[in-house]
């Protein structure tokens, strides 16, 4: 038996898991959903942090929710990377939105009130779709 499924059958002092077999058991799975349309979307930023691509490159990634209209309560992903040839890009757009230092981007802050997000749908290798955010823009445009 694993590492792992001794420390859910013996669980230390302090962090009881006797329930979770029973709420896992009894969770119906989510739907699959459909990658986004392409389009702008009003998002506000949920959570920041840096971190680092599987080949070695650092990047700050934020994770955006989206606000209003009928894909309200999306998350997606945007990237930052801070290679040598993407930092000037990066800086230039975190700026933008409020993150000047990397003391910010240390903390874990994230860009406060409302950003528009561009969203384009890819297709990867295999042929799956898959959204990816191209843009981050502060504000919202007024409504009309």
């Amino acid at each position: 038996m694993s590492d792992l499924s001794n420390l859910f059958d013996n669980p230390p002092m302090g962090a009881p898991h006797t329930d979770l077999a029973a709420a896992f058991d009894g969770t119906e799975a989510a739907a699959r959903m459909d990658p986004l349309p392409t389009g702008e979307y009003v998002a506000r930023a949920v959570s920041a942090a840096l971190d680092e691509s599987r080949k070695g490159t650092p990047f700050y990634g934020v994770r955006f929710e989206i606000v209003d209209g009928p894909h309200a309560g999306r998350r997606l992903v945007h990237r930052w990377f801070l290679s040598s040839a993407a930092l000037p890009y990066s800086r230039r757009d975190l700026a933008a939105l409020g993150l000047s230092t990397f003391a910010q981007l240390q903390s874990g802050a994230a860009p406060t009130g409302l950003v528009r997000i561009r969203v384009a749908l890819r297709r990867d290798d295999a042929g799956a779709m898959f959204n990816e955010v191209r843009d981050v823009s502060p504000g919202v445009p007024a409504a009309p």
